[in-house]
């Protein structure tokens, strides 16, 4: 069955939000990835069964795409450019920006393990097919994301039972 408007706009205030913190610093142009993605999706004939995995692999390919057709036209580095992000919630503006370059200054494979894990609801299966990692691999970069973080924001360790 074909997506409702209205079921797109909710799918678009859901998803595009994790969706532009995963492509943050991937790519040159976020939003309009996201939107091609998006509108990729209304051309569907049936909406997928697991959603957040196939807005996250056909932007990724968009993001591939992306890649090839700037090294084609231009023959130079990659500009990086940077949503504004801004806190989901209300909350100390400060503690959101720690966060936020904590997560940022991460590297990239556990940075896109984490991101796409937390904030795409995607399962350890579906960000390993996402990253061409298994899923042990992932659970790793996923607890070594965790820890760094931990650390970088002084948050001490759970304790092992």
């Amino acid at each position: 069955m074909k997506a409702t408007p209205e079921q797109l706009g909710a799918w678009i205030k859901r998803w595009g939000g994790p969706l532009r913190a995963w492509l943050r610093g991937r790519c040159e142009s976020p939003d309009d990835i996201i939107q091609e993605t998006f509108c990729r999706l209304a051309q569907q004939s049936n909406v997928p069964d697991r959603l957040a995995p196939w807005l996250f692999h056909v932007a990724a390919n968009l993001m591939r795409e992306e890649h090839r057709r700037s090294e084609r036209e231009n023959r130079r580095s990659q500009v990086v450019a940077r949503s504004e992000a801004r806190p989901s919630q209300v909350g100390d503006d400060l503690e959101a920006a720690e966060l936020r370059q904590s997560i940022d200054g991460l590297p990239e494979e556990l940075r896109e393990v984490l991101v796409a894990r937390l904030w795409g609801d995607l399962t350890f299966q579906e960000v390993g097919k996402l990253v061409g990692a298994s899923t042990a691999t992932v659970q790793r970069r996923y607890e070594r994301s965790l820890a760094m973080l931990r650390e970088r924001l002084g948050e001490p360790m759970p304790q092992e039972r």
